[in-house]
């Protein structure tokens, strides 16, 4: 039987950056039984022909046959991106939702080059340029719908900041 395992690993390598990451796995049964799991106390998720094995921290497991799960969820991916700097001055991204636009307004201290970063949510750099302080105007209909960070670099300062793309 082939086994593919799935291990889930979020590297935040934003800076000066503090992520709150998916707090939970969630899986709801065609019955309508829910199960939630803390992802800290989930040791390996495990994905056979036909089933998917949680495998818990203190040796326990539970096994579901997929035909009778509804959802599998994670729950609270990224929740937040907040910037422990506090000499960056901070930026807005608008419209939030976005879809084929999306406004940068920044105001950082120094004259250095403000460089913009997209990266999708597995931290791939989609878009990157150099802007000014003020308002740019991006345009993001290429991108896939789905959430992207939009993370501004100045020099040895970093902010980031989530957005949707619809």
């Amino acid at each position: 039987m082939k086994k593919i395992t799935l291990s889930i690993m979020i590297i935040v390598s934003l800076g000066l950056t503090i992520a709150s990451a998916q707090m939970s796995l969630h899986v709801i049964e065609k019955t309508g039984t829910p199960t939630a799991f803390t992802i800290a106390s989930i040791r390996k998720l495990t994905f056979g022909t036909g089933d998917v094995t949680v495998l818990k921290k203190d040796n326990t497991s539970q096994t579901y046959t997929l035909t009778a799960v509804r959802n599998l969820n994670f729950i609270n991916m990224v929740t937040e991106l907040v910037s422990t700097d506090k000499s960056v001055s901070s930026i807005k991204v608008y419209p939030n939702p976005s879809l084929d636009e999306l406004n940068i307004v920044t105001s950082f201290l120094n004259t250095e080059p403000i460089f913009v970063e997209i990266m999708d949510i597995q931290g791939h750099i989609v878009f990157k340029q150099e802007v000014g302080i003020g308002n740019t105007k991006i345009a993001i209909s290429q991108l896939e719908k789905g959430t992207y960070i939009c993370r501004m670099n100045q020099g040895n300062k970093t902010e980031s900041v989530k957005f949707i793309k619809n």
